[in-house]
């Protein structure tokens, strides 16, 4: 994947963890302030697009590499929201019947959640002692060439 395209994942999934927390207090307040933090995410987006490199999310991922594995997973669930039920939702009120496809797209994105979480819990922890198997078995076989000759 791209790099641009990794910064994308965690700065949605800085949105996920931030409109997480909000979410669980209801009150009017912490109401203008997940707006706030979507349009603030929106103009990141944009800009992120365009500059294609934010430094504090290069820092981020150098100096914590596990956690932000696990942003990115959950960014990419957090597209998916964002795709299909907050843009949608937008155009459909709630006095009306919405569309059968929003009971489905929440049952969608926890799948998604959880399998890119398991697939961020794969790569953070089990890939990780694979690739050092591998790495270990090649040293060998390249110290057996070295003693050989």
């Amino acid at each position: 994947m791209s790099k641009l395209m990794h910064q994308l994942l965690m700065l949605s999934g800085f949105y996920f963890i931030l409109s997480f927390i909000l979410n669980t207090c209801k009150d009017s307040v912490t109401y203008y302030a997940l707006i706030a933090l979507f349009v603030v995410f929106v103009v990141l987006f944009i800009i992120l697009c365009f500059k294609k490199n934010f430094i504090f999310l290069d820092k981020f991922d150098a100096n914590n590499p596990k956690v932000s594995n696990y942003l990115k997973a959950v960014g990419g669930a957090q597209y998916f929201n964002i795709l299909f039920g907050l843009i949608p939702g937008f155009f459909f009120d709630a006095k009306h019947e919405l569309p059968l496809y929003f009971k489905y797209a929440s049952i969608v994105y926890l799948i998604l959640l959880f399998a890119f979480l398991a697939q961020a819990t794969y790569v953070n922890f089990f890939k990780e002692k694979v690739d050092k198997g591998t790495k270990n078995s090649a040293k060998k076989v390249s110290m057996k060439k070295v003693s050989k000759k």
